[in-house]
């Protein structure tokens, strides 16, 4: 994958989270707060300019009240996000087996619609 392709990636992804959030007429700054993160992270997410991992992915998608795949939207390019998502590795910093399981799943539905694009 390309830099230019990583940006894009990216910011796509970060858009898709702003606007989750704005529709939840949540503000940056408690996002921040729930994940334990900076509201300066959460711009720079937000802008694509940090590169978010799964779970914390799966965090904002919990906290949201949204599908995880719902960040994905209008990428377009299915191989490039396929090799995207092969890239990212999931993070081994889940306590419990449900959240593995819960996470699990939702990157199944997320490869399955990416299937079907």
């Amino acid at each position: 994958m390309t830099d230019q392709e990583k940006a894009f990636f990216y910011s796509k992804i970060g858009e898709n989270i702003r606007a989750a959030r704005e529709k939840r007429s949540m503000k940056q700054h408690v996002l921040a707060e729930m994940l334990g993160l900076s509201r300066a992270s959460v711009v720079n997410i937000e802008k694509g300019r940090q590169h978010v991992t799964m779970h914390t992915l799966w965090q904002i998608a919990s906290l949201l009240n949204t599908n995880f795949s719902d960040f994905t939207e209008g990428l377009g390019q299915q191989s490039t996000t396929k090799i995207e998502m092969q890239r990212m590795k999931f993070d081994d910093s889940f306590t419990t087996e449900s959240e593995k399981d819960a996470v699990r799943k939702e990157i199944e539905q997320f490869v399955e619609t990416l299937n079907k694009s």
